[in-house]
């Protein structure tokens, strides 16, 4: 029954179901494992039970071992692994503070200079999502894959039965975040910009915009909240009705739409430069893992095009497809969901935010009313002043595969400006502030001790919007909660 259950929770994640055990557990190298977290009493019947996860690991890497606990929610007593146990923690379905990837692959890589025998294991609760950003950072870290999607679609395929690995939106723009600056060389530091505005742009459906409201945080630091936005503006077009003869023209052209699929291209992962127009957001260890025979003739997900088998997959390959990744994050260099001559412009809401200084791992949480729309996390040291981060790059709002909360081209766009581009009379105060969310961030010290504690975190209610409102056609400023709206009549 016990082993039901366990299966029934681990869904499509692979197990290692032989030598008498069943864990859900996945060798991702011969040096590197994936699990879930090693539990105890009422949790052990349906989780990893921690005896068997001990057993497994005495049994066949007995004194090679040592266990990286990414939780931030949950701990256990570190002996249970001889004192072998480190702490990266970061919140589940959250990305990590930036620096704390290099941390980890850091360690692990001292790890695994004391002795070819050593190796990694990491878990975090499910031991996919969390788990997945820190391994698939650790293998471009390595040198086992030079090209991020390459790393993602491999730890989907070793880990998942149905290739869905790292699926999170913002964990999956950390792991391109750190792939860049692993192939690029870069000297990561903290570098503070002022946001300037955000805009949701087209309308999302059915939503009372007087409801939505959002936070914007610096790790953990709440520093913004809409209800203190200067001015809200709301962008509406009205439609000219149109005559049967256009009605005609037009079914034809949206026939024509669903034929087709929006072109995608990114230079990112050749390494281009791209453009502030618009929306970026070592040796190898041990020799290469083997997979079985069954194993390797298995596809891996490639967005719905034929895909390459792991057996053809060689660790210097680069994929040029595209896979639930949102490329438009990363690279400018893009043409998605382009007006076609004569369509109406978009309808937007936008949010002037003044000059927010920011910097470091940023959290940007929308709400309707006190229910969670979307949210996503970007790092200040990879904006470009104008970023754009459409529907498969939000949290949550990602899974709207049938647009029926947001229309297909959703995006957020964010308007940035760097702190050194600011004028000589502004630049102290900003600076001063950025200096202020600097030392406020979280600082989350990694830890291999056994007396690491952990702590639990709590979601923050969203603040309703009561923002001062003006129309686009004026500077003058209302607190009326019915949020005015300006029209262009589209001919």
């Amino acid at each position: 029954m016990s082993n039901i259950l366990r299966v029934a929770v681990s869904k499509q994640k692979r197990r290692y179901q032989k030598d008498g055990f069943d864990l859900d557990l996945a060798y991702i190298t011969d040096r590197i494992i994936a699990m879930g977290f090693p539990s105890e009493k009422v949790e052990g019947v349906f989780r990893n039970p921690m005896k068997e996860v001990q057993k497994f690991l005495d049994q066949f890497h007995k004194d090679h071992y040592k266990v990286y606990n990414l939780c931030s929610e949950r701990d256990y007593d570190h002996s249970k692994f001889y004192g072998r146990v480190g702490c990266f923690p970061f919140d589940d379905h959250n990305a990590p503070a930036f620096e704390l990837i290099e941390q980890f692959c850091k360690d692990v890589d001292q790890w695994m200079k004391e002795d070819p025998k050593n190796i990694a294991v990491i878990h975090c609760k499910a031991g996919k999502g969390r788990t997945g950003l820190m391994i698939c950072c650790w293998l471009l870290y390595c040198g086992w894959w030079q090209q991020t999607e390459d790393s993602l679609k491999y730890y989907a395929a070793l880990r998942t039965y149905n290739q869905k690995g790292v699926t999170i939106p913002s964990q999956i723009r950390y792991v391109h975040y750190f792939g860049k600056s692993i192939r690029e060389k870069i000297q990561y530091s903290q570098k503070p910009v002022l946001i300037k505005k955000i805009l949701l742009k087209p309308l999302p459906k059915e939503t009372n915009l007087s409801d939505v409201s959002f936070t914007i945080h610096v790790g953990k630091t709440l520093v913004f909240s809409s209800k203190d936005a200067q001015n809200v503006t709301i962008h509406r077009v009205e439609k000219k009705k149109k005559s049967k003869s256009d009605k005609k023209s037009s079914k034809g052209k949206n026939l024509h739409k669903e034929n087709s699929q929006p072109q995608l291209t990114s230079s990112h992962d050749q390494n281009k430069t791209s453009s502030s127009s618009g929306g970026t957001i070592n040796g190898g260890h041990g020799k290469v893992f083997e997979p079985s025979h069954s194993m390797s003739q298995m596809s891996i997900a490639n967005g719905g095009s034929s895909s390459p088998t792991l057996e053809g997959m060689s660790r210097s390959q680069s994929t040029n497809s595209i896979s639930n990744l949102d490329y438009q994050a990363y690279s400018s260099s893009v043409s998605y969901f382009k007006k076609a001559e004569g369509e109406a412009e978009d309808e937007y809401i936008a949010y002037d935010i003044g000059s927010l200084p920011l910097v470091g791992d940023v959290k940007v949480d929308f709400s309707d009313k006190n229910e969670r729309m979307f949210m996503f996390w970007f790092n200040t040291y990879f904006v470009n002043p104008h970023e754009l981060v459409h529907k498969i790059g939000l949290d949550k709002a990602y899974k709207d595969k049938h647009h029926k909360t947001y229309p297909e081209d959703f995006r957020v766009e964010m308007f940035f400006e760097n702190i050194e581009n600011t004028s000589s009379s502004s630049n102290d105060n900003s600076s001063s502030s950025a200096a202020t969310l600097v030392a406020s961030s979280h600082q989350i010290q990694p830890s291999s001790s056994s007396s690491s504690s952990s702590s639990n975190t709590s979601n923050e209610h969203q603040n309703n919007n009561s923002n001062n409102i003006s129309n686009t056609s004026t500077t003058t400023t209302t607190t009326n909660q019915e949020i005015p709206q300006t029209t262009t009549v589209e001919n």
